[in-house]
């Protein structure tokens, strides 16, 4: 039996790698910004903490450093993106008897980083979107002529869909431009052709010590939200052993360790074009666990060095919801367009979802206090209004 610090207790995919190593004897620490986070109300949570911002990166690690000492715990493993950002920079502090299982700060640059990213791509002969790095206004008009129709502008440090705009023309552009001149942490912006709307899929690896795949999976993705560009609210699981070797080749040269997702998007013609590589657990985790692919559980595993793999086959056609809020939000925004599968045809005995259980019910509190805070912020109304 482990002791385990999670972070980002508020996210989802938390919440499912806290019933995966609770479930199977691990005791879980679980941290946030906010005491009140979905994870920390599962009964296999055995303690939620409340730490600083990890965008105070000095602060943050001070207090991971202590918490690892106070409470004697023998691995760490960061869920998101300014914690994994943290975590990668600052691994080599964590005293010996705290495992981890984290790319270097090289590996984690290569794919964290989206232009980096398309240049991997282009390497590796891996079809991605026209891509251009612009530096100012100029560079962006400049990239939007030679595209010469819809185009995508997206920051080169973001995930789950923030700060992407998809623009017809230069009015909307310079509006873009605009909303990212005040986020200098999105690393500046990428011009890129737009591809139109197809099947998303996501292909789930984790990569041991050594470098070597030790578990893959691949799920479609059904709905969104926001529409098109957000996160996934609904999934299923697919066998596509050739985006598993696509995304493989991807990152042969990067020689990553740990968990990563490599997002693609067929075109008109059934190909796969490259559209992002999220190098940390991904939203969506709960379908793979699931289906019996147990990444959180390998990879602490892996980090304690035992010798595991995740199994050769898993079920197809199972499928995961993001009910409260993801699902219900997607609802709102096609409203009067139809929700393709139907909205109730999902509780059909397939599907399972990523908070809700009769098993462990307290993180259904979670969320519905979460929801009650967030009712209450002027400018997630804003957002949510302008979808």
């Amino acid at each position: 039996m482990g002791r385990v610090l999670l972070t980002d207790g508020q996210q989802r995919k938390t919440l499912t790698a806290v019933r995966s190593l609770g479930r199977r004897g691990d005791s879980v620490w679980v941290a946030d910004v906010t005491l009140f986070s979905t994870s920390r109300f599962s009964r296999y949570c055995h303690r939620g903490l409340v730490c600083p911002r990890p965008e105070e990166e000095g602060r943050f690690w001070n207090w991971v450093l202590a918490v690892v000492d106070r409470y004697a715990l023998d691995l760490f493993m960061p869920m998101d993106d300014f914690t994994t950002e943290v975590g990668v920079e600052c691994q080599g502090e964590l005293p010996p008897g705290c495992g981890s299982l984290l790319p270097t700060p090289q590996q984690y640059a290569a794919a964290r980083d989206k232009g980096a990213t398309a240049q991997l791509a282009m390497k590796a002969g891996v079809r991605l979107p026209r891509t251009f790095e612009v530096a100012d206004r100029g560079e962006m008009e400049a990239a939007l002529a030679v595209l010469g129709g819809p185009a995508v502008i997206k920051p080169r440090y973001s995930s789950g869909g923030r700060g992407i705009y998809f623009v017809q023309d230069r009015a909307e552009a310079e509006r873009a431009w605009t909303m990212a001149e005040g986020r200098p942490e999105w690393g500046g912006l990428l011009v890129q052709e737009r591809i139109p709307l197809g099947r998303k899929f996501d292909v789930c690896l984790l990569y041991g010590p050594a470098g070597d795949v030790r578990a893959s999976f691949v799920q479609e993705e059904l709905r969104w939200f926001p529409l098109e560009s957000g996160a996934s609210t609904l999934q299923e699981s697919v066998d596509r052993p050739d985006l598993v070797d696509l995304a493989a080749r991807l990152l042969s040269p990067v020689g990553w360790r740990g968990p990563v997702e490599v997002e693609f998007m067929l075109d008109r013609t059934g190909a796969p074009v490259l559209m992002e590589i999220n190098p940390r657990f991904w939203a969506s985790l709960a379908l793979a666990v699931q289906c019996g692919v147990d990444f959180p559980s390998l990879t602490a595993d892996l980090a304690w060095g035992r010798d595991v793999r995740g199994p050769a086959k898993y079920p197809v056609g199972r499928r995961c919801r993001w009910l409260l809020p993801g699902d219900l939000l997607h609802a709102m925004a096609r409203r009067g367009r139809g929700i393709t599968p139907p909205f109730f045809a999902t509780y059909d005995g397939r599907t399972v979802d990523d908070i809700l259980s009769w098993e462990d019910p307290g993180p259904t509190l979670g969320v519905v206090l979460a929801m009650l805070r967030y009712s209450l912020d002027p400018g997630m109304w804003r957002m949510l209004l302008r979808w």
